[in-house]
């Protein structure tokens, strides 16, 4: 007999908790629910999951929620064997129990945190904006996990258990072109688009032929079909030392995918056989990664590494079941 999970999200903008929940529920007995609070998507990819509170036009920071759609929402909550909060919004501490943008988390019942991005994030740099104190991370959940390493510190002693992604009928996509291209999604000047431009600047100068293509202010299927076209895919080379769910979607097309990786993003994930390759965060060192791999490197190989790696690592098969191994010992 499977276990009632109930996972929350404030909000989730690119489906990555939705993602692991579906993959749990197609890897395990478990019976998983996923709510997300807040329909305030990008516009990038919005997530397939039901939302109880309704962005109010125009207003910022004010949502609209139906009192019977919460009091629904409550009730899941009440009869859930375990608690899953997906994000880096904590609950509020009310007398003897927590609320949760207006859910009343029970005191006794397991709980997971999944921390995912800047507001987890600690460091004095442009992606940490940390909006609780660690402590309340160690002292309010049974288990702590992040989506990817860097956010795996030591002092927050949690497991890594990474992004997923429905990859077993995705073919691999990559081809050998005349003139290589690189695509590049941009990310409001988090990604290191800068850098990446003065990188390629100087290759060309040098006489190396690349083109460049820059994805931003599409659809995710149109995000993933440009993707697609590249011989190479540059992720980012920001403060975060790993790549996003973005990079994860070129590797499992099979198209090759450069990153800074930072040393301790590999040491904390325990990641040292990633199969993107890591260009440092300098222009220099994006100059000499991109000219070895457009000059002597076999993409083609490189390409049947990427595609394979993502199989065995990101998959729903994989993740799915490392949950559901984590939600059947608590």
């Amino acid at each position: 007999m499977g276990k009632k999970i109930l996972m929350l999200s404030l909000q989730d903008n690119t489906a990555s908790g939705y993602r692991m929940a579906e993959s749990v529920g197609l890897n395990s007995n478990n019976f998983m629910e996923y709510i997300v609070l807040i329909d305030d998507f990008t516009g990038h990819n919005a997530t397939k999951s039901p939302f109880i509170m309704r962005k109010k036009h125009r207003v910022v920071n004010s949502w609209d929620v139906s009192e019977r759609v919460l009091n629904h929402a409550q009730g899941l909550v009440d009869n859930a064997d375990i608690i899953h909060l997906k994000g880096d919004e904590l609950p509020r501490k009310e007398d003897d129990r927590y609320n949760f943008y207006g859910l009343y988390l029970p005191k006794n019942t397991p709980s997971i945190v999944t921390v995912a991005g800047s507001f987890f994030r600690r460091g004095d740099n442009a992606v940490s904006m940390p909006k609780h104190e660690m402590s309340e991370y160690l002292d309010n959940f049974d288990i702590r996990t992040a989506i990817t390493p860097d956010l795996n510190y030591d002092e927050f002693k949690g497991l890594y258990i990474p992004h997923t992604i429905d990859c077993k009928n995705t073919p691999n996509l990559w081809k050998a072109r005349k003139v290589p291209v690189i695509n590049h999604s941009k990310s409001g000047g988090k990604k290191g688009t800068k850098v990446f431009v003065a990188a390629i600047e100087i290759l060309r100068a040098e006489g190396i032929e690349v083109d460049i293509t820059f994805t931003s202010d599409v659809s995710h299927k149109e995000a993933m079909r440009q993707k697609a076209e590249a011989t190479i895919f540059f992720d980012q080379v920001s403060e975060c030392g790993w790549y996003a769910m973005s990079g994860i979607e070129a590797l499992s097309m099979g198209i090759p995918t450069v990153a800074y990786l930072s040393d301790e993003a590999i040491r904390q994930g325990n990641c040292g056989n990633t199969a993107a390759i890591n260009c440092g965060n300098t222009v220099e060192s994006i100059v000499h990664t991109l000219r070895y791999l457009l000059t002597n490197y076999d993409l083609k190989k490189l390409s049947e590494k990427s595609y394979q790696y993502a199989k065995d690592t990101y998959s729903y098969e994989v993740i799915g079941k490392r949950w559901a191994e984590i939600y059947e010992n608590m």
